[in-house]
């Protein structure tokens, strides 16, 4: 392949993309579509594809321990009340 040729190629995937992130967002938008239409007494909200996507494990931890560290960092900013009297 020339360099005109993956130029040509490099255009097309920004139009265009594919691959595995694309498939794993199909997916991700047809399970939210087959579970927002399932009917359901619990569930609030509706839910987003992006809730069905799937993710490393490795990945998961990470964006777990950071969402953990966040949670502990805002209630640490907290002010306690004052006592009261």
């Amino acid at each position: 392949m020339g360099a005109g040729e993956l130029e040509d190629w490099k255009r097309y995937y920004l139009v265009e993309p594919w691959g595995a992130w694309r498939d794993n967002l199909h997916a991700g938008i047809i399970a939210a579509m087959i579970a927002n239409t399932a009917p359901s007494t619990r569930r609030k909200r509706a839910r987003r594809a992006d809730e069905f996507l799937f993710v490393d494990a490795r990945e998961r931890r990470s964006q777990m321990t950071q969402r953990s560290l966040r949670y502990l960092f805002a209630i640490a900013r907290r002010k306690p009340k004052p006592p009261e009297g």
